[in-house]
């Protein structure tokens, strides 16, 4: 019976350590932009497709064969992310990050369309 009780205030314990860890309650001064990106509303990425922080054009990635892209270093402002490829619309997406996130990741979908001749 005793060794029950200590191993479940020791599961209390690491729980609570845990969730300390992940949610400081303090602003993050720099997050991950993270997203996919696919046609026409569909669930299969697009690879290729450059994704730039227009604001600071210093934080750009390219989309994986998934689909997926991190722009990493965005900080508290405003913000307006690009999406190009030859053969797709562009999209831009405009955010303000205000520092109030538990965790350092901001996710999003973005679809993108043929271009229409």
């Amino acid at each position: 019976m005793r060794a029950i009780l200590y191993i479940t205030a020791l599961c209390v314990f690491c729980g609570a350590l845990m969730i300390s860890c992940n949610s400081t309650g303090q602003d993050q001064e720099f997050v991950v932009f993270s997203g996919m990106v696919t046609e026409s509303d569909s669930t299969t990425g697009i690879a290729g497709v450059i994704v730039t922080d227009g604001l600071t054009s210093s934080i750009v990635d390219t989309t994986d064969e998934r689909g997926f892209f991190q722009l990493r270093g965005i900080d508290k402002k405003k913000h307006t992310v690009s999406l190009t490829k030859d053969g797709l619309e562009p999209v831009e997406y405009e955010f303000e990050y205000l520092g109030e996130l538990a965790r350092p990741l901001i996710s999003k979908k973005f679809v993108m369309n043929p271009v229409e001749e």
